[in-house]
């Protein structure tokens, strides 16, 4: 595709096109870590995480700074499954879901 705007308009790049047919089952969180697990599994050699400045953070690395720390990162590198991975937050996200079942206004 050719992007119209941003750092890479006018450029043909490569990607990937996700076309979500069921919204409600549709977890984009898990899906995208799924997505650079699979891409770190098939070129484990390839493939780094980017450490560098993310917009308004230069502490952390972005990867570590979107998935809220570094384990995702850990564990993807040290070769857990999608599983174990996702087992890291399933607790803290079913708590998530009963605390705001209260404060749903519709």
């Amino acid at each position: 595709f050719k992007p119209c705007y941003n750092k890479y308009a006018g450029d043909i790049l490569g990607g990937v096109y996700l076309h979500v047919t069921d919204e409600d089952r549709f977890l984009p969180f898990k899906t995208g870590i799924a997505i650079i697990k699979t891409i770190y599994d098939l070129y484990p050699n390839d493939f780094i995480f980017l450490h560098d400045v993310y917009e308004f953070n230069s502490e952390y690395p972005a990867f570590n700074l979107l998935c809220g720390s570094d384990i995702i990162r850990k564990m993807i590198l040290d070769g857990a499954s999608l599983q174990e991975i996702c087992d890291t937050w399933n607790e803290d996200e079913n708590t998530f879901y009963n605390t705001r079942k209260n404060y749903l206004l519709y």
